[in-house]
C-alpha cells in the first residue's frame, strides 16, 4: 500500500523545514502508518471492509486516519527509544486510538 499521507504533510505537521534526514523521516511516516492499519485490526486479504482500506489512497482515506497516522509519527519522532516512554503491548498514544476507535471492528480486534 502506498502511504495515504505524504512526508510533506507529516514535515508541515512537525515543523520540520529541511530536507536531510527526509529517508528517515519516510520511514517514520511509513512505521506509522502501518502501527495505525494494525491497530484497526481489518483483514486486508478479506471482505468488503478490506476492499475499502485496501483501496485508500492519500485523497480518499478517513480524516481521522490521516491524523491518526500524523500523530503517530509525531509520537514516533519524540520517542526514539532513548526515554521512558512506553505503551502497553497492542496500545497506540491516547490520542492516536481515540482518532481511530470508531473505525475498529472490536469482532477483528
Amino acid at each position: 500500500m502506498s502511504l495515504l499521507v505524504s512526508l510533506s504533510q507529516m514535515k508541515a505537521r512537525l515543523r520540520i523545514d529541511t530536507s536531510s534526514a527526509d529517508t528517515d523521516y519516510t520511514l517514520l511516516l511509513t512505521q506509522a502508518q502501518t502501527l495505525v492499519l494494525d491497530y484497526l485490526r481489518q483483514r486486508y486479504d478479506d471482505g468488503t471492509w478490506a476492499s475499502t482500506v485496501n483501496g485508500w489512497t492519500s485523497s480518499t482515506v478517513p480524516d481521522q486516519v490521516s491524523a491518526a497516522i500524523l500523530l503517530m509519527a509525531g509520537w514516533l519522532d519524540a520517542h526514539r527509544g532513548d526515554d521512558d516512554a512506553k505503551l502497553l503491548p497492542g496500545q497506540l498514544p491516547t490520542p492516536v486510538e481515540s482518532c481511530v476507535w470508531r473505525l475498529r471492528d472490536p469482532g477483528v480486534a
